[in-house]
C-alpha cells in the first residue's frame, strides 16, 4: 500500500491517537508538526509518515453532518 503524502498546512493525527497535528514541512521521510496541549502550550515534533494519518477537523464533520452527508 503506497504511503500517504502530506502537505504543509494539512490536519493530521498520530494513528494511536492524540492531538490534532499541523504539518509545518515535509522533508524526505520526516513530517514536522505543530499542536497546542490542553493547557494551550504550542509544541513541535517530527514524525514518521507511518505514524500519522489523514484527521477530520471538528468544523468538517459538523458540515458534513449538516449536508446529510456519512
Amino acid at each position: 500500500m503506497p504511503e500517504k503524502t502530506f502537505e504543509p498546512g494539512d490536519i493530521v493525527e498520530l494513528k494511536s491517537g492524540g492531538p490534532l497535528l499541523t504539518v509545518t514541512d515535509v522533508t524526505g521521510d520526516a513530517i514536522e508538526a505543530t499542536w497546542f496541549t490542553e493547557a494551550g502550550e504550542r509544541k513541535e515534533g517530527t514524525f514518521d509518515p507511518i505514524t500519522l494519518q489523514g484527521a477530520e477537523t471538528p468544523g468538517a464533520r459538523r458540515a458534513r453532518a449538516m449536508s446529510g452527508r456519512r
